[in-house]
């Protein structure tokens, strides 16, 4: 099978990439070119009942206006609906199709109403929703797609049917890039010793350990493990670690 030189440098581009913001970037631009301008990804490791769990543990990518995104996390409209339901279906692509033809047989929940309402300010005419396969029950990830203001949902499917495996491969190669990437620049401010001293804890080392291995006393590793821990949300150490291992943020420390 040959493979065109566009694939071939969109996917070396992505793999080389050392970034989330470039792989975004990336990504972007070249959904672009297929019509689907406007998109929006969401993905978490530490989901909880179901949900997505605290919005500062899910990983929030969009090139919608920031007032729109603002708007549809800060509600937490994303837990409540969506334009494909993560209930109803098994990871793979769908088409908003469903969702428009409930919308006119008025069979919406109030919930999907709401972003009915929301998707109509914001001229989100059509578009296809990805959710992707997850390696754990505590993880949840997902993309929509909308496409431009001018392509109708027939527009896009017709557009699907003939590109629609090599979208839905980019987008996967996206989101596995995306998963190996350190989060920290969006999450938080940890220090090079905060990332240290809590890379020495998931290393099974106690308070006196970790004093003595970076010449410190216990006090001031104390110290560096609260303000590790307001940064990152936790409540405890444990899980202050566990949430800075699934953003990677101690990979190289």
């Amino acid at each position: 099978m040959n493979i065109s030189t566009p694939v071939l440098d969109f996917t070396t581009s992505i793999l080389t990439c050392a970034s989330i913001e470039g792989v975004w970037e990336l990504h972007t631009k070249k959904m672009t070119e297929y019509g689907f301008d406007r998109l929006l990804y969401l993905s978490t490791n530490l989901r909880t009942y179901g949900e997505w769990g605290d919005v500062s543990d899910t990983l929030v990518l969009s090139n919608y206006e920031q007032e729109i995104t603002e708007l549809y996390i800060g509600r937490g409209l994303h837990k409540r609906a969506a334009m494909v339901s993560r209930t109803d279906y098994i990871p793979g692509q769908y088409s908003w199709r469903n969702f428009l033809e409930r919308q006119e047989a008025g069979e919406l929940t109030a919930s999907e109403r709401e972003l009915s309402e929301l998707r109509a300010d914001w001229k989100m005419n059509a578009g296809y929703t990805i959710w992707f396969d997850e390696t754990s029950d505590r993880n949840r990830s997902v993309i929509g797609l909308g496409a431009s203001y001018e392509l109708t949902q027939e527009d896009v499917d017709a557009l699907w049917s003939e590109k629609g495996r090599e979208i839905f491969l980019f987008n996967n190669l996206v989101h596995l890039k995306i998963l190996q990437l350190p989060r920290e620049g969006r999450y938080n401010s940890m220090t090079a010793r905060q990332r240290e001293v809590l890379k020495w804890v998931a290393d099974g080392k106690t308070i006196k350990d970790i004093a003595q291995i970076m010449a410190l006393s216990p006090a001031t590793i104390e110290k560096h493990l609260r303000l590790a821990r307001q940064s990152l949300g936790a409540n405890t150490t444990p899980q202050a670690v566990q949430k800075a291992l699934v953003r990677n943020i101690l990979n190289g420390v």
